[in-house]
């Protein structure tokens, strides 16, 4: 499972920059940066912004990446 790849992919099918990810989760583009590249670890805060961010739950995050493709295939 690796959550940083969840976190591009998501980001990128929701045409968002690292920049704009960083201000919605009130953090600097170099902290989230390093959440993507799976240099730092995520704790549940970041875990429940994350997922309210792109509407969806925290489970939805954690699953594996190709499980988490199904689910943009119907997006809101």
């Amino acid at each position: 499972m690796d959550i940083a790849k969840n976190l591009v992919n998501l980001r990128k099918e929701h045409h968002l920059t690292q920049e704009q990810m960083a201000e919605k989760l009130q953090m600097s583009k170099n902290g989230y940066a390093k959440l993507e590249r799976g240099e730092s670890k995520l704790n549940i805060e970041h875990l429940q912004q994350i997922a309210n961010v792109f509407n969806i739950d925290i489970v939805d995050l954690l699953k594996q990446e190709k499980d988490l493709n199904v689910l943009n295939l119907f997006p809101n």
